[in-house]
């Protein structure tokens, strides 16, 4: 490979870096907003503590 084909691919190998990353932050920000609204429709359950949590489920 030359060097112009190599800068190609490193370029191309940032902006799908730079792409993946704005869609993991859309995603987290999506997901923080749908569990807000379900904490505010009281869909979303509240725990004393992970221990509380855990007894519920019955991991421990």
């Amino acid at each position: 490979m030359t060097k112009v084909e190599l800068q190609k691919i490193e370029k191309m190998a940032a902006e799908s870096a730079t792409l993946a990353r704005k869609a993991l932050r859309k995603s987290d920000e999506l997901e923080a907003y749908l569990s807000l609204l379900e904490y505010r429709a009281g869909k979303a359950q509240k725990h004393a503590s992970v221990s509380a949590l855990f007894k519920k489920l019955k991991l421990r």
